[in-house]
């Protein structure tokens, strides 16, 4: 049938939902309910774009959202939204225009039991966004934030919703403003009284606070400390309260003032939101840099809260409550510079916190016999930690290895290694973890170490950052030089391949100029006593080489990719022992992570579908090398991507990764095609 008034056509929610996944970062929760509550944001993990999930009381659950039939599907991201009653939200955020990705539009979405519906937001400019709802009545709503325009943000914006289409309000002129100009947050006692609140610049580059007020009627400007605020709760138009990174301010119907003042460390973000039940209960969350940051006000004084439980560096960045002994909070709890997604619940004496997704890994696998693989990578913990993982074949599955890498101070193995099913190398950074068959022995690595190969028990090479590079003899570590590239600012090896005891070949790039984001190829053999350069035949510029092996000192393949703004191609080349030769293999945007030869007439390279464009999506890949051209091999095992992969002859490789789930990925080659291979999951 028609579709509704100011519902979008063709971008109704469909298919399965994207999985929960520890690296979803909320930014934004509401609650109309005990045992109901909806998160949104953005996931920043492999499988970018708008995230939303939704908490019945036990667990949470990711939802299938809506995408805008213009929209480059990763670019879609929520950071506001309202819940006027159980079962009804409204979401709304912004995205980028497929296929240039250069405008900045407006994004609002409708939650129903349903499902998500895009709602027409009428893109008052070229260069829009919208931080902050708030409703009042089911189809009654106020939306803010910033009119970026061309050149950045000169106007704040400001929409209202009737169930229709959206429509731009007009807002006082601030008279010559600058691109740092836009409405944070807004919050509405009724449709006749709504408060507004932001930051807005001049042309001399001073920053102001920026709050308005909406009378039913107009907006009107009035003057507030500070040099801005980023959240607003009213419970009445004589009592709000708003918050910036170190300051609280009260609102009491005809002024406003700073009531609290703190001084968060540098990179921390001090207050991020406020959530008031009542002109003396509000809840103030955020993170002081070392732990979640949450006070609350009872009218007269601030009360802190410690969170306990929670991982050092996490931060809270929305709550909402039902009641004084009920609040529900978001955040991120930081592993390995990435924060994770994280909940804190409020029953009325404690806060207790939980990792709201997860995101296994198997990183790297090696299989020096069929039917005899070793992979290892990382995961999650219970408390949020990120902790080495070890799997080896045992029946034709991966099972978990008793006992656990040691792997002191690490927080996973990126690379694996092994002369036999009974000694296997791995390593990440300045760890080392050599696996006898039964146990595990930890080494320490002169260098920061990302990729490993043994062409014998005493022969381990291990490359990685600074263009590192360290030797094993069987009983300890030896720190390497490499050649310097001519020139060269900076330079990593991604790769190592070693064809015997005395000759390995590592790749990776060098950056000539330090404010490059690509570098140019980086090729260097180690013969057992000295390092050689080589050289790929073309410019270089702009490409990185992923991954290398070598059958022998006169055959080895090596992939990687040109990269631009816009995307990437994947090329191989193969070394004669002489002279290389290139040759075109995937195409745009697949991405080729692992490279694994058995023979000298077959090779297999598998990685991922990047997520740079419109018409990507996330997705294992697999490409063949039969002696003389390279041919793709359809993967069917479900979303995820490839990190790596080992083969032992032609018909028999073992890759893995991780899925879109965040559970770990492990699939087989028979010769004729791939198929999933079950893996333990922690």
């Amino acid at each position: 049938g028609p579709a509704r008034a100011g519902v979008v056509p063709g971008v109704l929610a469909a298919g399965a939902p994207k999985p929960l996944l520890a690296e979803d970062e909320f930014a934004a929760v509401a609650c109309p309910a005990a045992t109901g509550c909806l998160a949104v944001g953005q996931t920043s993990g492999g499988s970018e774009g708008a995230a939303a999930a939704s908490w019945d009381g036990v667990s949470w659950h990711a939802q299938a959202l809506a995408v805008p039939s213009n929209a480059i599907p990763t670019s879609t991201e929520f950071l506001g939204e309202s819940c006027p009653s159980a079962g009804r939200c409204v979401a709304v955020g912004r995205y980028a225009l497929s296929p240039e990705g250069s405008n900045i539009l407006t994004l609002a979405e409708l939650w129903t039991s349903s499902g998500w519906q895009v709602l027409d937001t009428r893109f008052p400019s070229s260069d829009d966004h919208l931080g902050g709802v708030s409703c009042w009545a089911a189809s009654d709503c106020i939306a803010v934030g910033g009119d970026r325009g061309f050149g950045g943000s000169h106007l704040p914006l400001a929409e209202s919703w009737s169930g229709g289409p959206w429509v731009t309000m007009t807002t006082p002129s601030l008279g010559a403003t600058d691109y740092n100009t836009m409405f944070d947050s807004v919050s509405c006692t009724s449709a006749n009284w709504c408060m507004a609140v932001g930051v807005y610049d001049n042309t001399s580059h001073d920053t102001f606070t920026l709050t308005e007020i909406w009378n039913g009627k107009q907006w009107a400007k009035v003057t507030a400390p500070g040099t801005g605020l980023a959240s607003v709760s009213c419970t009445s138009p004589s009592s709000c309260l708003a918050v910036s990174s170190s300051t609280v301010q009260h609102w009491n119907g005809t002024a406003w003032s700073v009531i609290l003042t703190i001084q968060p460390p540098p990179g921390a973000p001090g207050f991020s939101s406020v959530k008031c039940l009542s002109a003396s209960d509000c809840l103030l969350v955020g993170g002081n840099g070392t732990a979640p940051l949450v006070e609350r006000w009872d009218g007269s004084t601030f009360h802190q809260q410690p969170v306990p439980g929670s991982a050092p560096g996490s931060q809270l960045t929305d709550a909402a409550c039902t009641a004084a002994a009920h609040c529900v909070a978001v955040g991120g709890s930081p592993s390995d510079f990435q924060l994770y997604a994280m909940a804190a619940y409020w029953g009325g004496k404690t806060w207790r916190v939980s990792r709201m997704g997860r995101i296994d890994a198997l990183d790297s696998v090696a299989c020096p016999a069929i039917s005899g693989c070793m992979a290892v990578g990382d995961y999650l913990d219970q408390g949020d930690a990120q902790v080495p993982l070890a799997e080896q074949e045992q029946q034709g599955a991966l099972q978990h290895v008793t006992p656990e890498p040691p792997s002191a101070g690490a927080t996973g193995l990126g690379s694996v290694s092994c002369v036999s099913v009974t000694d296997c190398m791995a390593v990440n950074g300045q760890v080392g973890d050599r696996w006898n068959g039964k146990s595990w022995q930890t080494t320490q690595l002169p260098i920061g170490a990302g990729s490993v190969a043994c062409a014998a028990a005493t022969a381990c090479l291990a490359v990685g950052g600074h263009q590192s590079a360290a030797l094993w003899n069987g009983n300890s570590w030896k720190a390497l030089a490499p050649l310097k590239p001519k020139h060269s600012h900076a330079a990593l090896f991604n790769g190592v391949s070693c064809a015997s005891p005395r000759w390995c070949m590592a790749v990776g790039q060098y950056f000539v100029d330090p404010h490059e984001s690509f570098g140019i190829n980086l090729i260097e053999v180690w013969n057992g006593t000295a390092w050689q350069q080589l050289k790929l035949p073309g410019p270089g510029q702009n490409n990185s080489l992923t991954s290398v092996s070598c059958t022998s000192v006169g055959h080895c393949m090596v992939v990687g990719s040109f990269n631009s703004t816009d995307g990437f191609d994947s090329f191989a080349d193969l070394w004669n022992g002489r002279t290389w030769r290139k040759f075109t293999v995937a195409g745009p945007d697949r991405f080729l992570a692992s490279l694994s030869c058995s023979a000298a007439t077959h090779c297999m390279a598998a990685g991922f579908h990047s997520v740079l464009t419109s018409s990507s999506s996330s997705g294992p890949i697999a490409e063949s090398w039969n002696g003389g051209s390279w041919q793709k091999v359809p993967v069917s095992i479900g979303a995820g991507l490839f990190n790596s992969l080992s083969c032992t002859q032609p018909d028999a490789c073992v890759a893995v990764g991780q899925r879109d789930d965040g559970q770990v990925l492990a699939a087989r080659w028979n010769g004729a095609h791939w198929s999933a291979m079950p893996a333990a999951n922690p």
